[in-house]
């Protein structure tokens, strides 16, 4: 049995070696072990290796995001590569932009208006809207979510000590987080 390292440089690479082999040969089983493995990489490879009956690829080291999420999602590549590889950064775009930070928490965005008070609802505490983005409290000036990790009761807090205010603080009976998203 023969055995061969490609280590990608110059004319000895495996992408070479992969389109003389199933050029001239017809593959029933095609092994593979790599350190690295990218989708950039299948779909180079992809119009040699598609007749094979079973592919293994075990990659030692590291795999890019595309491809792990196209493992995780059980995808299974459409035939026309062009149309798969756009389908799938479609599907990761339109993904990601659910998952954009929203932008901080501001007073305005509730139509609140400084001088007005709010309800921190974990121990019933009326605090004074100092600025657009602070509070006030006993004579000091607090961002919502220091508040919430300073003044929240032992038995209320959470374990990482990381709160997002707006969630903790009601006016006129709604909590702050729900009035944004009403009004966004």
């Amino acid at each position: 049995m023969g055995t061969n390292f490609f280590t990608n440089e110059k004319e000895n690479t495996l992408l070479e070696k992969i389109e003389g082999v199933f050029k001239y040969k017809k593959v029933h089983f095609f092994d593979a072990l790599v350190g690295y493995f990218r989708a950039s990489g299948y779909f180079r490879i992809r119009k040699f290796i598609q007749q094979t009956p079973k592919i293994r690829i075990l990659v030692g080291i590291n795999i890019d995001k595309l491809t792990y999420q196209a493992n995780q999602q059980g995808l299974l590549f459409n035939p026309n590569a062009e149309q798969s590889q756009e389908e799938f950064l479609n599907d990761i775009k339109r993904t990601s932009k659910r998952e954009v930070k929203r932008e901080r928490f501001k007073f305005s965005m509730c139509n609140i208006k400084i001088g007005e008070m709010v309800r921190f609802e974990p121990t019933g505490v009326w605090v004074k809207v100092a600025s657009d983005d602070t509070i006030e409290y006993q004579d000091r000036i607090y961002k919502l979510s220091p508040f919430v990790g300073t003044f929240m009761p032992e038995e209320k807090r959470n374990t990482s000590g990381a709160y997002q205010g707006a969630k903790f603080f009601s006016y006129n009976g709604k909590i702050l987080d729900d009035i944004r998203k009403e009004n966004e």
